[in-house]
């Protein structure tokens, strides 16, 4: 899985690599099922992992519905693959726990991080300098074969949050390491400009780590304290630096602010795809089918607009109120005992979800961070009692 992650790094349409990267970890899915099966392995899943197959095929005959009735054929073809990517999930999650899931990410993420750096290293420079002054459009990063910076945004942010949280697992060089490859991961996004995944990314690491303060009450006040403090301080004494960070994120930019660029043009379409609801080609209820016709020429970068335009009501529903289900029962095993895999799951699902509002990839399978999304929608499983014990995310099991 850790190659698969590494190729499907590589996700794009502007390079037969990036075009290839899209399969990789579905190749690698399929193997390893017929791998389980072949072997003769149980594959009984949990209730909890039952429930998630269930909302996934429900999820699917949605957006079949919809890409039926529009005869659409690449819809169609989009979502035989999505259910058959979800059933493949669920029959491996009785060889291979999500923990081991979480570790193969995090490794992947390193190896990205650092073959991104060898192979684009000065344009990476370049346009990190760059992003000091404001990035136009043209001049965002998109790594060595010109991932849109979206794309890219979303990768490096998923792994920096995964890998926070996997470097608590391990010790001595590989931990700095791993720390350090964070850190370039969140580089990367601003080199992208890739705002939300930036702003999602850091938010979500940033509210898991108080939840796991959240019993010391001293300790998280001397947190949240220290962070006000420090803004303070920069603020009175370095004032020069929200101007610094206004011209790194872009915000007062003509073409990408906050103020009259209606949020980088995404309002306005966002408009049109809302106009659209109820007509017969994007019904209300079970939406026009993953990836339609008309999603296709108009790209939406907010998840739950386009999962409402795919798959209607019915499956807005069913995937955010599971992925909030398994967010809630994250959190309260962090309560409990705070193991890496939860505060990894608990990191990752908020930053979905906080990104979702710029970026489309909530419920996709073509790149590496949002099949990590699926992959913990369906093999999460809670901590059951408190004797299961903080263990480093690539030794625990289910």
């Amino acid at each position: 899985m850790v190659l698969a992650f590494v190729i499907g790094g590589f996700s794009g349409e502007k390079s037969p690599l990036g075009e290839a990267g899209q399969w990789a970890p579905l190749l690698v899915l399929a193997a390893i099922a017929m791998w389980t099966v072949t072997r003769g392995a149980s594959y009984r899943l949990d209730a909890a992992n039952r429930q998630a197959v269930v909302v996934g095929v429900a999820i699917c005959a949605s957006s079949m519905i919809g890409a039926f009735i529009a005869s659409d054929e690449a819809s169609a073809i989009y979502t035989v693959l999505m259910l058959l990517v979800w059933l493949v999930i669920a029959l491996m999650g009785g060889r291979i726990s999500l923990d081991r899931m979480l570790a193969s990410f995090a490794l992947a993420a390193i190896i990205l991080v650092w073959s991104f750096l060898a192979l684009s290293y000065d344009d990476f420079l370049v346009r990190l300098q760059l992003s000091a002054v404001g990035l136009a459009p043209e001049s965002r990063y998109g790594g060595p074969f010109e991932i849109h910076p979206n794309l890219l945004g979303h990768i490096m942010g998923a792994s920096a949050g995964v890998m926070f949280w996997y470097a608590t697992s391990v010790y001595g060089l590989r931990r700095w390491f791993t720390i350090v490859s964070c850190g370039v991961a969140l580089a990367m996004c601003l080199a992208a400009s890739s705002r939300g995944g930036l702003v999602a990314s850091t938010a979500a690491v940033g509210v898991t780590y108080l939840l796991t303060a959240i019993e010391d009450r001293r300790r998280r006040t001397h947190v949240v304290i220290a962070i006000f403090a420090i803004a303070g301080a920069v603020l009175i004494f370095v004032p020069e630096t929200l101007d610094a960070l206004s011209n790194m994120l872009d915000l007062t930019s003509k073409d990408r602010g906050l103020a009259d660029s209606g949020l980088s043009g995404r309002t306005e379409l966002w408009d049109a795809a809302i106009a659209r609801f109820g007509s017969i080609s994007a019904p209300i209820v079970w939406g026009g089918g993953f990836r339609n016709r008309w999603l296709n020429e108009n790209i939406v970068d907010n998840s739950y607009i386009v999962i409402l335009m795919e798959t209607g009501a019915v499956g807005l529903v069913l995937w955010i109120g599971r992925i909030l289900q398994i967010l809630k029962r994250s959190i309260s095993s962090i309560f409990r005992a705070a193991r890496p895999v939860d505060l990894a799951v608990t990191s990752h699902l908020l930053f979905s979800l906080a990104e979702g509002v710029v970026n489309r990839q909530l419920l996709a399978i073509g790149n590496p961070a949002s099949l990590l999304t699926i992959m913990i929608v369906i093999l999460y499983v809670p901590i059951r009692a408190r004797s299961d014990e903080a263990r480093p995310i690539d030794s625990q099991s289910r």
